[in-house]
């Protein structure tokens, strides 16, 4: 009995910890970095309203959740997630967008 409480309450512990470890090594800032050409964006969520704009240059759509991942080309990874705001993106992307759902890679970061 006693050896599994204290086994218990070793697994609450380490539980408490991971999120002060996970702190430790939140990444950079991502204030007003431009967006460059060489940059390659993944994206994935649920999406509505899918419109395209700029006489067929961008693709605007209203992200409801959507996460990405922005790989510049010295190997820095910025990740993310949009909630509950208009977003616009290449329309010269490549992969899948219907009527609820995107995944999509192309050249370029999100703004």
């Amino acid at each position: 009995m006693k050896s599994k409480l204290i086994g218990i309450l070793m697994c609450m512990m380490l539980v408490a910890a991971v999120p002060i470890a996970a702190g430790a090594v939140l990444p950079k800032s991502q204030t007003s970095q431009p967006t460059n050409l060489f940059d390659t964006t993944i994206l994935h969520g649920i999406v509505l309203f899918k419109r395209v704009a700029d006489g067929g240059i961008t693709l605007r759509f209203f992200a409801l959740r959507v996460q990405y991942i922005t790989i510049s080309a010295d190997g820095d990874h910025r990740t993310g997630v949009i909630k509950l705001r208009p977003i616009l993106i290449p329309n010269s992307m490549k992969g899948y967008y219907r009527n609820l759902y995107i995944v999509a890679v192309f050249h370029g970061s999100i703004d």
